[in-house]
């Protein structure tokens, strides 16, 4: 109880006048408002320009609200260059999303329709009850099928498995933490991640599908303290975030933030327990006031609280240059540079400025990877650091910075050439992941100066 009261506090931000509010009503279709359903911000975009950032990566992405008695929710302070995919869910109805919600237009309002039966094919139905770790039920839980698994006759592999959106919606669980899905396809079991409030987020892998009801039990998980300064002071709404080392598709969680306080104090809380993390300041949350590198965090057991003490600030380093195409015509309006952070879940976004110059940062000394996509163009192999990947797409940069860099990136028209195989063998995979190591243990480099 006193870590949650201490996680309010910490957590608790107001929405600033540039940060407007998502608000809404949620109701049946009959327009009777709906009580206790959750709303959740699914996927963005820019509202303008294209990027290389993945839908579901921005930061606002997965905030939520519980509606009142009025159907009505608020989700404060989000970012007003996005569109939102907003979802809407509550027991007993179908989840519903809209698409392109701009939260500076004022509140939404979405209709839900009750659940259909199910269907009697048993391979096409899953029944499951989210409890908490004393078995008692965990209420309005969020379910998201994430991929599935079909097994074969045959020789070995004798399954194919698929992760993705494959038509089935998210879903919360109800007054008894029950819930079922509707699988389009035969499949005999779903690859799950539940998300509920105060418990660890999880990945249930192969829970098969049936009409028997399969339990899934959450936990507390662990928590992560410290403590943000500067030479000596104390640095306040720092955003931290903790992640998982490993981004296998059947356990990834996804990114947990908590922001400092006045302080300089954060807490997080509800993390994974059985694997390692990593933790890291968010770079455009530190408004060039300097950089939080990478911090490994081992496993920890349940209820385990690690204070990892004073976490100091360093001098961060920048990333600037231009962008130009080899054919020399004008870069695009709103086009959008990325770098990522290699293991840590941040990204840095932001518009080419005038002839196509760009400047972000400050970042820790540590491997990044540059990306950017321009309609018709792909980067040019004159790009030094020029990353390959299984597609041959030619889409990124890698590489590590140890000072202020300055880059020239080219892109040249994509025409005719012959693509690199994708890797089918253990052995080719492992020969393009000792390529893509060695770019990376390099400076980050663009392409040379015409002469």
């Amino acid at each position: 109880m006193i870590l949650q009261i201490l996680a309010a506090a910490l957590l608790s931000t107001e929405a600033t006048p540039s940060r407007p509010t998502l608000s809404g009503v949620i109701r049946t279709i009959d327009g009777e408002p709906i009580e206790g359903g959750l709303v959740f911000i699914y996927t963005a975009r820019p509202r303008q320009g294209s990027s290389t950032t993945c839908p579901s990566c921005y930061l606002d992405c997965r905030r939520r609200a519980r509606t009142g008695g009025n159907g009505a929710f608020e989700i404060a302070g989000v970012d007003p260059s996005l569109l939102f995919r907003v979802g809407a869910a509550a027991d007993g109805y179908v989840a519903s999303f809209q698409e392109d919600v701009d939260p500076t237009a004022g509140p939404i309002s979405v209709s839900l329709t009750p659940e259909p039966p199910l269907p009697t094919n048993p391979r096409r139905v899953l029944r499951g009850r989210v409890v908490e770790p004393d078995g008692s039920p965990v209420v309005g839980a969020l379910i998201e099928p994430i991929g599935y698994r079909i097994e074969q006759a045959g020789p070995p592999p004798s399954w194919r498995h698929s992760f993705g959106p494959f038509g089935v919606n998210p879903t919360i669980t109800g007054t008894d933490g029950q819930f079922a899905f509707s699988v389009p396809l035969d499949v005999d079991s779903l690859f799950l991640t539940v998300e509920a409030r105060d418990l660890a987020p999880r990945t249930f892998g192969r829970v098969a599908t049936g009409n028997e009801e399969r339990v899934l039990r959450m936990g507390r998980g662990r928590s992560i303290k410290g403590r943000i300064v500067r030479e000596g002071q104390p640095v306040a709404r720092v955003v931290v975030g903790a992640v998982q080392v490993s981004r296998d598709a059947g356990t990834f969680v996804g990114e947990r933030t908590a922001e400092a306080d006045a302080e300089g104090r954060f807490l997080l809380l509800n993390l994974p327990t059985d694997e390692p993390l990593v933790l890291y300041g968010k770079v455009e949350s530190l408004e060039g006031r300097g950089a939080l590198a990478e911090r490994d965090v081992d496993t920890a057991t349940e209820g385990d609280v690690r204070d990892l003490g004073e976490l100091v600030l360093e001098t961060g380093v920048m990333v600037a240059g231009r962008v130009v195409l080899a054919d020399g015509k004008p870069i695009p309006e709103h086009t959008r540079i990325s770098v990522d952070r290699m293991r840590a879940s941040d990204r840095v976004e932001a518009e080419l400025g005038p002839q196509g110059s760009f400047r972000l940062g400050p970042f820790p000394r540590e491997s990044v990877e540059l990306s950017i996509r321009v309609a018709g163009y792909e980067l040019s192999p004159d790009n030094v650091s020029l990353l390959p990947d299984s597609a041959d797409s030619r889409l990124s940069l890698g590489g590590r910075l140890e000072r202020d860099t300055n880059l020239r990136v080219v892109l040249t028209p994509t025409g005719p050439r012959q693509k690199r195989a994708s890797p089918r063998s253990g052995a080719e995979w492992g020969a393009l992941s000792e390529r893509q190591a060695a770019i990376r243990a390099r400076s980050l480099e663009g392409a040379p100066e015409q002469r």
